[in-house]
């Protein structure tokens, strides 16, 4: 799989537009007693949810590198304004910039338990967006998960 990610990237100009792949050995970190499967799955999905981004029409709040919570500045919605009138199109503040895709090949349950890690993670970061949370962290047994 890998071959075939970098074989489609190399005729891709630019790094925006390539496929950005990570593996993870889920069978192999569980059998390892310094590794923890639910820590490495939330790393993952962390830095899936950071490339592929989430749509937002009104940011109270952003999230910078590092996990760092900042009011969203006018100037950022200034921007989209811009564009919006000048493209004609409308343009949000905050749009998704790609998609995340998992899939274990051998197991359905690794595949939903690696979508579930991402999903909990950009639900966290949304929450935080929206101003209703301060912090993106969610634990997965909490009733709002």
């Amino acid at each position: 799989y890998r071959h075939a990610i970098d074989y489609i990237n190399s005729s891709i100009m630019g790094e925006d537009h390539k496929i950005r792949y990570c593996a993870l050995d889920y069978s192999h970190i569980s059998k390892h007693r310094n590794l923890n499967v639910s820590t490495s799955l939330n790393e993952v999905a962390t830095w899936a949810v950071n490339q592929t981004g989430f749509f937002c029409s009104a940011p109270r709040w952003k999230i910078c590198q590092g996990g760092r919570i900042e009011p969203f500045d006018e100037s950022n919605s200034q921007s989209a304004a811009f564009l919006s009138h000048h493209l004609g199109v409308p343009v949000f503040p905050m749009e998704q910039k790609g998609v995340l895709r998992t899939n274990c090949i051998d197991c359905l349950d690794r595949t939903n338990v690696a979508q579930f890690s991402a999903g909990v993670e950009a639900l966290g970061q949304q929450l935080v967006v929206m101003g209703i949370r301060s912090s993106a962290r969610l634990d997965p047994s909490s009733n709002i998960v």
